[in-house]
């Protein structure tokens, strides 16, 4: 990837940190109906659930939206994202969930 697209990519994931999750209940300009990513939604939550043991690697964790539905089968949990903006939001939702102790960020 060239180091102009990849910084255009970077740009949106920083703008778009504090309104990307709003994709996963259906908000949004690009979002054509809200019932089909709300089924997505609950859907992909159940299967999470059972997902992961020990110590979870979360490769583009984003603003760590699935966090809570894995976190629980972990012991440790490396949440690693190249947007500084999506980041601090997975940390915003990593102490409102209580996972501090278990979470670590690169």
């Amino acid at each position: 990837m060239d180091d102009k697209l990849k910084q255009e990519m970077m740009s949106y994931y920083d703008e778009r940190a504090q309104e990307y999750d709003e994709i996963y209940i259906g908000k949004g300009p690009a979002i054509p109906g809200s019932a089909a990513y709300k089924n997505d939604v609950t859907k992909i939550s159940e299967m999470i659930s059972a997902f992961g043991r020990g110590h979870l690697i979360d490769i583009g964790c984003g603003t760590g939206f699935w966090l809570p539905h894995y976190a629980r089968n972990c012991s440790r949990i490396t949440l690693i994202e190249q947007s500084e903006n999506m980041l601090s939001e997975c940390r915003r939702r990593v102490d409102k969930f209580g996972l501090k102790g278990k979470c670590h960020f690169l």
